[in-house]
């Protein structure tokens, strides 16, 4: 074996070790934007709600929404500091369109979108946030900037007639079936929902594995 590479030797080299490291850096670049999005690039925590031993809020959305006010400098309303929950709480990265949805459910019952992530048949839990047993969504996580920035966004959308999820009131993760606790089947599911005249849509732009359901 040669003591030293040829020009052209070290040019192929280069390129290997190139190569391998576009595909490390392709992982690494995913890894990177999943932490640095959802973790480092969320900004600061807006609040630190207090749960009892069922894990329901104890403070108001009102209370919750006043501190995130006073830690943002600007005023957060209630429904947006909702909004942000339902986001950090259901997954950040697709941040716009569950937030079109709850924007959306919301509209289609008339309802107020704090109305509609704290509403509950069990009285315990009416009003209140915390796990989504018993709720249309999971609110239990406390919010970031990012996510009150994120549920702004969607509601200027929203109000403007921009929206990503072309009316979708439903949203699901695929991971979460047969995992998560009360889930059943995906296919169930989208059968049951079509019932109701509702069909799964895949949002351009974010993984296959988030769904949303909206009118046919």
């Amino acid at each position: 074996m040669p003591a030293s590479l040829s020009r052209r030797e070290a040019w192929w080299l280069a390129g290997g070790v190139l190569a391998a490291g576009v595909l490390v850096w392709k992982r690494q670049e995913v890894a990177f934007f999943v932490t640095d999005t959802v973790l480092q690039g969320r900004g600061r925590r807006l609040t630190r709600a207090t749960k009892d031993d069922a894990g329901n809020v104890l403070e108001t959305p009102d209370e919750l929404a006043a501190a995130a006010t006073a830690v943002m400098g600007r005023e957060i309303s209630t429904d947006v500091y909702s909004i942000a929950r339902v986001v950090r709480s259901e997954g950040a990265l697709e941040a716009n369109p569950r937030a079109h949805v709850v924007l959306n459910d919301a509209a289609a019952l008339g309802w107020t979108p704090t109305r509609l992530v704290t509403y509950s048949q069990d009285g315990s839990k009416l009003g209140r946030y915390g796990k989504q047993s018993g709720r249309r969504y999971a609110t239990s996580s406390d919010p970031y900037e990012a996510d009150v920035v994120a549920a702004e966004l969607a509601s200027a959308e929203y109000f403007t007639g921009t929206d990503i999820t072309g009316g979708a009131t439903k949203f699901v993760d695929k991971g979460a079936f047969g995992v998560q606790q009360g889930t059943g089947s995906y296919a169930a599911l989208v059968e049951s929902w079509g019932k109701s005249g509702l069909e799964p849509y895949n949002v351009p732009g974010f993984p296959s594995s988030f769904v949303v359901f909206r009118r046919a």
